[in-house]
């Protein structure tokens, strides 16, 4: 029973994944077509990340009242909606029956309903994780949430690409498809935890549903795991985000050569991350969450300040830069894959069993206003200097490392302690 729930939660985290990055394949060249602008395109995202930042602390909050569930029911069900407007909004706007402006407010308006129902989902899903794994098998259990988002966001782009053939708009109506089975599967095959289902509001539990003092208390707890998520996940989006501008700029590529050598690039990070990730789930319960968090923020510093220096290869050397960069992204990727997961484990670990849904909600807020600053502070910085983001996202890993090591030289730690003894539930 337990296999099979965690197999549908997975299956439900990889195609909200799918659709995550299939709407970023899909959307800008057919809202170029009807008249937006690249900053309003952009600014779909942007907006609609802001809301995920800003819902996820509280609805994960509130997945400790009602259940984890209809959180994970919820993102699915928008997520339904959401491609379905997609599809009709683009339709109606290629067709000249929707204006540039109507299309955009839809797009806009569909897309922060589903970042807010996301702000509630995958909180819930990683405390659902909690919940209903022993606390040696926690590591594992995010790895496998990560690794899951992980090979859906690979996957996406693929899917879309297969359905374009039948129409500009048959992606959205796909993915749309896929959402639907994975929450006719939740609603029949996932159970609410245990945990979850027998949680309630006393007042003597130190960590109580969600108050003003609770967040203070839960930030006084969790700021050095929030800060590592932080700077963690806007480092990676930046070099991401800015690797076919430094490939076409380093090497004077087309356009097209370009988005090539990119998605050559970007897929050799990818597969690194997933790899780190499996390891992670193969033996994740014999090493403690401050070796994976040391060695993985450890990996991504020497990643990323091999990728920054890649850019200093003269370009006669240019086969020789190529090999450079894409082995510090094999580096930075098995960073990646080593650090998300065992914070996402520890945040478990140094939480109590009625505060998985806040706690959760928290480090997604905190990885997601690292995805939304990221592309922004990387931009703004590759016009002034192209290696400036580069550097920027090795201090960046630099301090999730110096943190890391803080946290484990603290004698008093969670990340110190054995897993099954690290629960304050258990204690």
């Amino acid at each position: 029973m337990m296999i099979r729930s965690n197999a549908v939660l997975l299956a439900a985290i990889a195609v909200s994944a799918v659709s995550q990055s299939s709407i970023f394949a899909v959307l800008p060249p057919l809202a170029r077509d009807i008249g937006l602008s690249d900053i309003e395109i952009g600014s779909v995202a942007s907006i609609a990340a802001f809301c995920f930042v800003a819902s996820a602390p509280f609805l994960g909050s509130l997945s400790e009242r009602h259940g984890r569930v209809p959180f994970i029911v919820t993102g699915l069900a928008a997520a339904i909606v959401t491609n379905l407007i997609f599809a009709l909004t683009l339709q109606a706007g290629l067709g000249g029956a929707l204006s540039a402006a109507a299309v955009y407010g839809l797009l806009l308006g569909s897309r922060i309903m589903l970042n807010i129902s996301w702000g509630g989902m995958f909180p819930a899903a990683f405390a659902y994780m909690a919940d209903s794994a022993p606390a040696e098998r926690r590591s594992t259990g995010a790895a496998l949430i990560g690794a899951a988002f992980g090979i859906g966001s690979i996957v996406g782009p693929s899917v879309a690409w297969a359905l374009t053939p039948f129409g500009s708009t048959a992606p959205f109506i796909g993915i749309a498809s896929l959402s639907l089975a994975s929450l006719i599967a939740v609603m029949l095959r996932l159970p609410e935890p245990r945990a979850a289902a027998t949680h309630g509001h006393d007042a003597a539990e130190p960590d109580a549903p969600a108050s003003a003092d609770g967040f203070a208390q839960a930030l006084m707890r969790l700021w050095p795991y929030l800060l590592i998520g932080l700077a963690a996940a806007m480092a990676a989006i930046m070099i991401q985000q800015l690797t076919a501008f430094r490939l076409q700029d380093q090497f004077d590529l087309t356009t097209a050569d370009a988005a090539r050598y990119a998605g050559f690039a970007l897929t050799v990070l990818a597969i690194a991350t997933v790899a780190a990730q499996s390891l992670v789930i193969w033996r994740g319960e014999s090493w403690r969450p401050a070796t994976l968090l040391c060695l993985g923020a450890g990996a991504a510093v020497i990643g990323s300040a091999g990728f920054a220096l890649a850019g200093l290869v003269p370009a006669a050397l240019d086969n020789l830069a190529l090999v450079l960069q894409c082995t510090a992204l094999v580096m930075l990727g098995i960073g990646i894959g080593f650090v998300l997961p065992s914070n996402a484990a520890a945040v478990m670990l140094a939480t109590g069993a009625h505060s998985q849904g806040r706690a959760a909600g928290l480090l997604n807020a905190a990885l997601g206003a690292g995805t939304m600053a990221g592309p922004l502070l990387g931009t703004a910085l590759y016009r002034v200097s192209p290696s400036g983001p580069f550097a920027l996202a090795t201090l960046l890993f630099s301090v999730a490392l110096i943190a890391a090591v803080w946290l484990r030289l603290q004698p008093t730690s969670d990340l110190n302690l054995p897993e099954a003894c690290a629960d304050p539930s258990a204690k």
